[in-house]
């Protein structure tokens, strides 16, 4: 399997995946805490441009969170403040205050997000370990009718990892064992052994998933950026102007009257009319 790099954000970030624009497949993003700074979420286009967003009334302490709350296909930002097990829900990217709070979990949880039932949307869970790094770990998984499930699977010193991994419209759990680089993924939320076993990564990596193209998953309307093309009365300019990397060609610009375009360029004489006036 081959695999591509993103060199992005600094070292004391928090890596995030999510499909921020709606194409079907994840892009990176940052969440950033440094002490004595406002929290932000750094939202990364597969062009390398970038925005930043906060969360209102987010803490340094509160851990990031990333779903499709709403099923409509964007993910975005949320935040779990542990000391009150709360989920913090925002329905766009941009800055605001949260759309819904959910309170699960109990404090020393560590947040997990996924689409348990299938519906289009994620629901919100928690991981909680056990009393040693050999003892059981165990999924806490909330339903969207507020039921919850709870699963174990793994041992307590193993990362936590959430992902649709046989492409069932379900999201189920792995685990990754850090000092083997080791993913064991399980196909059911259902304890069990691992359905497949994955290594990758080295020593000190952060477990991430996702549907990730390694390529734009858009063709080139446009060869050149900056290039213009007759449309109508007027032109139109290639670029990228819905960030996914690729050119199109832009809405047309009418030419002014009188002109007309060729060549992608508006021309002719312009008719200029006079009008009386008076001087007083």
């Amino acid at each position: 399997n081959s695999y591509s790099t993103i060199t992005f954000g600094r070292f004391d970030d928090s890596p995030l995946l999510g499909d921020w624009n709606m194409d079907g497949y994840d892009e990176a993003g940052l969440f950033r805490n440094s002490t004595g700074t406002t929290p932000i979420f750094i939202f990364r286009n597969l062009n390398g441009t970038y925005w930043i967003a906060n969360l209102t009334g987010s803490l340094n302490s509160d851990l990031p969170v990333i779903g499709d709350w709403d099923g409509d296909g964007r993910d975005t930002m949320g935040l779990y403040r542990s000391s009150t097990s709360t989920f913090r829900l925002r329905n766009s990217n941009t800055d605001g205050a949260a759309d819904s709070l959910i309170t699960f979990g109990i404090a020393g949880d560590l947040p997990v997000i996924g689409d348990w039932d299938g519906d289009g949307k994620d629901d919100v869970g928690v991981y909680r370990t056990g009393a040693s790094a050999s003892s059981p770990a165990t999924y806490y998984l909330r339903y969207s009718n507020g039921s919850f499930s709870s699963i174990l699977y793994g041992l307590s010193s193993y990362k936590p990892v959430i992902g649709d991994w046989d492409g069932d419209g379900r999201d189920t759990m792995a685990s990754y064992n850090a000092p083997f680089s080791t993913f064991r993924i399980r196909n059911t939320l259902s304890p069990g052994n691992q359905d497949a076993m994955l290594t990758f990564g080295v020593a000190g990596d952060i477990p991430l998933a996702g549907s990730i193209t390694q390529s734009p998953s858009c063709t080139n309307e446009c060869t050149t950026s900056g290039a213009k093309q007759c449309s109508g009365n007027g032109y139109q300019t290639c670029g990228d102007y819905d960030a996914d990397a690729c050119l199109e060609w832009s809405s047309a610009t009418t030419c002014p009257s009188g002109q007309t375009c060729s060549n992608g360029v508006c021309s002719g004489t312009i008719i200029k009319k006079d009008r009386v006036s008076v001087f007083r």
